[in-house]
């Protein structure tokens, strides 16, 4: 499921219901989500001819680039039920030889989406973070907000819980910064074996209300 990308979901609805032939290119970094974009999008949508990872199939003995040519030129682009996208990691491939082709494609594409890292405020939807805050100490505290009437008991299921929220966010926003994991309970927690290991900060709501001493 897509939980973001609204920007490029427009895009690539525009490019769906278009009553012309389409041919769009994506491009950015290994692992940014192009792939996973294009799966979910067009999930159970009409006709889509999609090649993944295009720079590293059209060698020079493929003649893939060529038969593209081909096809697009005496074919699809005759054809409205036909979206083509290609895709691929290797931006510079891309720009040069399908956006900025000389040859036969020379201005086919009619869109095009070059796929940005997520920026924080949407990571943190994703891995459903309630709050973090970005330091300027080279490290990204994260917090989970929890209200109970007793103190918050962290048990080996919530524990993986946390631990996967950290994993996510790492991995989406492949930050180098050091991850810290605070919790932002009402009546603090209950310590643990799980806390003491996981977490390494506690605020109350003693804490949030407390005033200054004049």
């Amino acid at each position: 499921m897509l939980l973001s990308r609204e920007f490029e979901q427009d895009i690539l609805a525009e490019f769906l219901e278009s009553d012309k032939p389409e041919f769009m290119a994506i491009y950015g970094r290994r692992r940014i989500g192009k792939t996973f974009l294009i799966r979910e999008f067009f999930k159970n949508k009409k006709i889509v001819l999609f090649l993944d990872e295009f720079p590293w199939m059209a060698t020079k003995r493929s003649r893939l680039l060529q038969n593209l040519d081909y096809y697009w030129n005496q074919y699809w682009s005759q054809d409205k039920r036909i979206k083509l996208i290609i895709c691929g990691s290797s931006a510079s491939w891309i720009i040069n030889k399908i956006i900025n082709n000389k040859g036969g494609l020379h201005n086919r594409i009619t869109r095009q989406i070059l796929l940005e890292p997520l920026n924080l405020y949407a990571t943190k939807q994703f891995a459903q973070i309630d709050l973090l805050f970005d330091r300027d100490d080279d490290a990204i505290t994260l917090c989970e907000i929890e209200y109970t009437d007793d103190p918050f008991v962290i048990d080996k299921q919530y524990a993986q819980k946390i631990k996967n929220k950290i994993d996510v966010f790492g991995k989406i926003t492949r930050t180098h910064k050091q991850l810290f994991f605070a919790m932002i309970s009402a009546s603090g927690i209950n310590p643990s074996i799980y806390s003491a290991a996981l977490i390494d900060g506690v605020v109350t709501l003693d804490d949030l209300f407390k005033k200054e001493d004049s």
